[in-house]
């Protein structure tokens, strides 16, 4: 443990203390991942452990089913001269690849709250269901397109919405207003 944040992470009891030194701190199943002020990504667990060090990916998404998305390539996505200059790839909780950091694309899956998403390696694409690579069984209802359809449990994962608004989107009231995709 060679970074001085996880040294002083596990005298930290709260979340709120972390921020202080993290930039950004999302949390899913006892495991942290963190931001650092410098811009580095890492991963621990709630013990302070240390379980992706700092700077191994250029970005590390939170979890989403045991999963997170990671990108190497410090540069922004969706710039076509960027195109190329970066790889993803999916991590478990424990720090291990697997979906090997190689692909060109690979669709976002813990903010849309998606269960199948679709990658490429250059111009190969192909589709992935999470269910198949999901350290533990997932018992979520999804559409035809892994689109989340169990409105209570979508609210607790995005906690920026309350049941209400999203039990109405659902029911299909035309004054409610909520983009899934």
């Amino acid at each position: 443990m060679g970074n001085p944040i996880f040294q002083n992470l596990k005298k930290f009891a709260n979340l709120t203390s972390i921020k202080k030194y993290a930039s950004h701190v999302y949390e899913f199943d006892k495991v942290l991942v963190i931001e650092n002020k410098d811009g580095q990504w890492g991963v621990m667990n709630n013990q302070g452990d240390e379980i992706v060090p700092f700077g191994k990916y250029d970005l590390i998404e939170p979890f989403f089913m045991g999963l997170a998305r990671v990108k190497i390539g410090n540069v922004p996505v969706g710039k076509s001269e960027n195109f190329g200059k970066y790889r993803w790839g999916i991590i478990n909780l424990s720090g291990e690849e697997v979906i090997p950091v190689k692909y060109t694309e690979l669709w976002q899956f813990h903010l849309k709250q998606k269960t199948k998403i679709r990658m490429a390696k250059d111009a190969e694409y192909q589709w992935l269901d999470l269910h198949d690579i999901a350290p533990y069984p997932y018992n979520i209802r999804t559409d035809a397109e892994g689109r989340i359809m169990d409105a209570e449990y979508y609210d607790q994962l995005r906690e920026d919405y309350r049941i209400d608004d999203i039990s109405d989107a659902f029911d299909g009231d035309p004054d409610a207003y909520w983009n899934i995709d």
